[in-house]
């Protein structure tokens, strides 16, 4: 799946729950009233503070918008995802702090206003070069920046992936929002398995199952499965419709799932306006995007080819058409279509495909079957593979009027001509 403008706004919606917005006013009345603003060596004059304070907010939301989220009535979160150091740098360049040690600054914080702690402490953790310890501290936007400022930076693989774990299992709704969106189809099996429990949180499910749609697992797959019958429908939403709109060849056995067991589903999916019918075709459509299988894949939907299931075993059927190898010819031929005229007529033709000369004799047979479905498949077989001796047995179907009746005359026609032009 590619760039979801859906999956930004759900980030965006995680990232700024529980946040107290601030004004350009506030921050103007922080930076003034705590000295950290020296006019001597700044080019803005104190009376221009607030429009100094717009450039600010303007340069965090264009060039690092992560950095910043604009909410109505001129009111700005501070939400750093990502890069905090060196936005931290060019904020300190920007603003001409004062020449103080950092420990004077802290001193000037107020304690009871989180924007004023997050953005200030911001300031030590930029001077050190080891920022590790900051993993740990209780605050967790300050938690959240070190974090995932980390992970950017982190070259060694094994080592962001123990980041991006720890941040999935923070505690913090708005870190492990973040953290997931480091996720990626070649994250590590623990990663993996932390996404799928955090498709069930009361807060953040529907970024993780927006998420790990782009990771074409079969962990995520399973989950997705197991969540689609939940009684619980806004749950259950995302990943019934994201298991239907899969594009990846490893999901179909977990739709046939779907079918296989609609009763648990079928609410669900009525509900998302999709009939039994349009769920088949779904997952037939994406088989038939492919002109052959993973082996797995395969061997799961062959499975279901014996299914006494008539409609199971006719959709199996279809994935599977055009895609065995003639090395299966005993193993398709061995499939009971008996009762199931749908699958018994690709069943012949695909017979056909692989060994003519084993399947023509068996498509003679098969042209007094009682479905007209079968009797047109198996007189195509002829009319494709056959010889003199199958053109006088369909000569003599035409000349019959009972037994042509039997037959799609179009069918029996455009057989005998391709017999006679041989």
């Amino acid at each position: 799946m590619g760039h979801d403008p859906d999956l930004d706004n759900l980030f965006i919606e995680i990232l700024i729950a529980n946040e107290n917005p601030i004004t350009q006013d506030e921050l103007c009345n922080t930076v003034k009233n705590n000295g950290l603003f020296d006019f001597s060596e700044s080019s803005v004059n104190e009376g221009d503070l607030s429009a100094y304070v717009w450039q600010y907010f303007d340069f965090a939301i264009n060039v690092y918008p992560d950095h910043m989220v604009r909410l109505p009535n001129n009111q700005y979160v501070y939400t750093p995802r990502k890069d905090l150091l060196p936005i931290t740098g060019e904020s300190i360049r920007l603003v001409h702090l004062k020449n103080l040690p950092v420990q004077e600054i802290i001193k000037t914080l107020d304690s009871k206003d989180a924007n004023q702690i997050a953005l200030l402490l911001s300031l030590r953790i930029a001077l050190e070069k080891d920022i590790s310890k900051y993993l740990i501290v209780s605050d967790a936007r300050i938690r959240y920046a070190v974090l995932f400022d980390m992970v950017e930076m982190e070259s060694d693989e094994a080592k962001k992936e123990d980041l991006i774990l720890q941040g999935l299992k923070d505690a913090n709704k708005k870190i492990n929002t973040a953290a997931i969106g480091y996720v990626t189809a070649s994250s590590s099996r623990e990663i993996l398995l932390k996404i799928c429990d955090l498709m069930e949180d009361d807060v953040i499910y529907r970024t993780a199952q927006l998420k790990s749609y782009e990771c074409n697992d079969e962990k995520i797959y399973a989950k997705y499965l197991e969540l689609a019958k939940d009684e619980d429908f806004e749950l259950a939403r995302l990943p019934a419709d994201l298991l239907l709109l899969a594009e990846y060849a490893i999901a179909i056995p977990f739709q046939f799932k779907i079918l296989e067991n609609w009763e648990d589903y079928k609410e669900n999916y009525k509900r998302l306006g999709f009939t039994q019918i349009e769920v088949e075709d779904r997952i037939t459509g994406l088989a038939n995007r492919y002109i052959r299988l993973p082996r797995l894949v395969k061997d799961d939907l062959i499975k279901y080819c014996h299914s006494t299931d008539l409609n199971i075993q006719n959709k199996a059927m279809q994935c599977l058409e055009g895609k065995w190898a003639k090395s299966e010819f005993k193993l398709i031929e061995s499939i009971v279509t008996t009762d199931n005229p749908l699958s018994r007529k690709l069943q012949i033709k695909e017979m056909a495909r692989l060994n003519a000369a084993k399947s023509l004799s068996t498509a003679v047979v098969l042209l007094s079957d009682p479905d007209q479905h079968v009797r047109d498949a198996a007189m195509e077989v002829v009319g494709e593979h056959g010889s003199e001796v199958e053109l006088l047995i369909l000569l003599d179907i035409f000349k019959d009027q009972a037994k042509q009746d039997q037959f799609d005359i179009a069918t029996l026609l455009e057989a005998i001509k391709k017999l006679q032009g041989r």
